[in-house]
């Protein structure tokens, strides 16, 4: 089996981008990451795999044809694949897969990378406009991955890349990928702890992380995007050593709120009326990322018009502790994790509430936060404000 794939657009004909990256995606830099990586996987199943990344072309013309000649030098093969991210205007997400005459193929390889990801199903499209799939020789596809304009969209690849990559590759090849990372090996016994001196950790690690605890070394696991995310409870004389660098049991910094949570804001938020405004940001001009670009039909309030794909957060804010200018200071933001699944973001404060004593809860996020945290509803979160340097 031989399989020619190649990264969308080149190092001079620039596709999409996001805005700011990072958080958010540059189409072509992702999808060369893309590319390689599933190439070692396909490689490493015994696929015979050729990769091009244009670097030569200085026109958008000179690119789609010199992508094409590559493709159709390669001799016979089995598979053209192209690899792309989508944009639109911030709003969309989700996976696609392109496709003139494979659409069997294109809808597996979709639903793999959505279920590797977690990303929104847009599932696989028919298009016979398009330069690259009309002009390969071999049966083609083509990837658009996720928007790489959408918060949610981006936090999920960055998190999920390699699942990601590992999921295109099997679904190609038609094989599976059984090698595992390698484990560490098992921390040697510790001493016993007494109920005065003790650490207890909940939370997860990812990638190259050395936790030491009173001199004990402990290993995370080895997903590699290079974050820890720890909720630590010490009592007594305790020291942890994050790679070489010691914390010792002083309480965090900031206001901490933890509960549960629900979702508000945007057009679709029934729960506040059409011209239902903000406790600290009156206008637009105040944080014109958080919000729609248009005023969404039939209503005047700012809480219509907050843009549900963006990070904020509402909490029960205490104004002689944080003042409404604090808060309404983009620059300062809040740290919010979640106990469910162990995710952590940082969040815009928008307004104030819930209203605790109706709900019980402590925090409302944007849907497209609680999308990227993996909760739902009723969930629980801890927030902390300002979030810690």
């Amino acid at each position: 089996m031989k399989i020619v794939i190649s990264s969308g657009h080149g190092q001079y004909i620039r596709g999409a981008s996001g805005n700011p990256v990072p958080p958010q995606l540059d189409e072509v830099d992702e999808a060369r990451r893309v590319v390689d990586r599933v190439a070692e996987h396909l490689r490493a199943l015994g696929v015979e795999t050729a990769v091009f990344h244009d670097n030569t072309s200085r026109d958008q013309d000179t690119n789609l044809k010199t992508i094409v000649n590559f493709h159709n030098a390669q001799g016979p093969h089995d598979l053209d694949v192209s690899v792309h991210f989508n944009a639109y205007d911030g709003s969309a997400h989700g996976t696609e897969v392109l496709y003139v005459t494979q659409d069997e193929l294109a809808d597996d390889v979709c639903d793999a990378i959505v279920e590797a990801g977690g990303f929104t199903d847009r599932g696989a499209k028919y298009r016979g406009d398009l330069y690259w799939l009309n002009n390969t020789l071999e049966p083609a596809i083509l990837i658009e991955t996720c928007f790489c304009d959408n918060d949610t969209d981006s936090h999920l690849y960055h998190g999920d890349f390699e699942a990601i990559c590992r999921a295109i590759a099997e679904t190609l090849s038609g094989e599976e990928i059984t090698d595992r990372p390698e484990q560490p090996p098992e921390p040697e016994e510790p001493p016993e702890l007494t109920g005065e001196n003790r650490v207890e950790i909940v939370g997860w690690t990812v990638g190259d992380v050395t936790v030491v605890i009173n001199g004990q070394r402990v290993s995370g696991n080895s997903r590699c995007i290079n974050a820890v995310n720890m909720d630590i409870a010490m009592h007594g004389d305790v020291t942890v050593t994050l790679n070489g660098q010691d914390f010792h049991n002083e309480p965090p910094s900031g206001t901490v709120f933890a509960g549960t949570c629900s979702w508000f804001g945007g057009p679709q938020d029934s729960g506040v009326s059409p011209d239902e405004g903000l406790a600290f940001l009156f206008s637009y001009d105040d944080a014109p990322d958080l919000f729609l670009d248009q005023q969404p039909p039939g209503t005047t309030g700012l809480a219509r018009r907050l843009n549900p794909e963006r990070f904020y957060v509402a909490c029960r804010w205490n104004y002689d502790q944080t003042p409404k200018e604090m808060l309404a200071d983009q620059n300062v933001m809040a740290l919010v994790k979640a106990k469910k699944t162990g995710r952590f973001s940082l969040a815009h404060p928008a307004d104030w509430g819930p209203h605790e004593e109706e709900t019980g809860r402590a925090a409302d996020l944007s849907p497209g936060l609680m999308a990227a945290l993996g909760i739902e509803t009723d969930d629980e979160v801890e927030v902390v404000y300002p979030a810690p340097d």
